[in-house]
């Protein structure tokens, strides 16, 4: 018996810890499932990441703004995983549990947001390179440092932000046949004229 690869063996377990986490938390956010406010939380979400990015740039007056740039960011990070339970975790789903169409809004959602968090690179060697240019005597200021390094995490914070902002902003309203269809759904029930003449 040849064991499976353990790619396989990993691409399932992703898919079955996610089916999982999604049943276990996913019915608290159903009454959120509206486009409206996936939208308002996504808005929301991009708001917070916008702020930690000023946050990040003001660490170079003042150091204080590093305790406000984690607030922000532990906020984003909260509100992006309830984009996850309110879109049914399409955005960084295992390719196991979605579907087609998810499938394909999930990947351009990730592509956006690669094409947006990238250039986003350039602000902290903007930073670093600007400051050894204009310091007198060849040492830059250890809060620019920070602030560069801050602005670094940052980066990777809208990069893993993102494609839920996205994929929230472009889910849809449930479809109420398929929520009433699938009240009255008897595929589950036994054919009671089974196996009678």
């Amino acid at each position: 018996m040849t064991r499976e690869p353990f790619w396989r063996r990993w691409e399932q377990w992703r898919a079955d810890y996610y089916s999982a986490d999604l049943a276990r938390h996913g019915p608290r956010f159903e009454a959120w499932r509206t486009r409206r406010r996936c939208r308002q939380v996504a808005a929301a979400v991009t708001v917070l990441i916008v702020a930690a990015g000023c946050a990040s740039v003001g660490v170079i007056w003042w150091f204080g703004f590093l305790i406000l740039w984690l607030i922000l960011v532990l906020a984003a990070i909260a509100g992006t995983l309830c984009l996850r339970y309110m879109t049914g975790g399409g955005a960084d789903g295992p390719q196991l549990v979605l579907d087609e169409r998810q499938l394909a809004r999930r990947n351009a959602a990730r592509s956006l947001g690669l094409t947006v968090s990238i250039p986003l690179l350039v602000l902290p060697y903007g930073i670093l390179i600007g400051s050894v240019i204009n310091a007198e005597d060849g040492l830059v200021p250890y809060q620019v440092v920070y602030s560069a390094a801050i602005l670094i995490w940052w980066v990777l914070c809208v990069a893993r932000a993102a494609p839920s902002v996205l994929y929230a902003w472009w889910q849809e309203d449930p479809d109420l046949e398929d929520s009433v269809d699938a009240l009255f759904d008897d595929t589950h029930v036994r054919d009671l004229n089974e196996g009678n003449p």
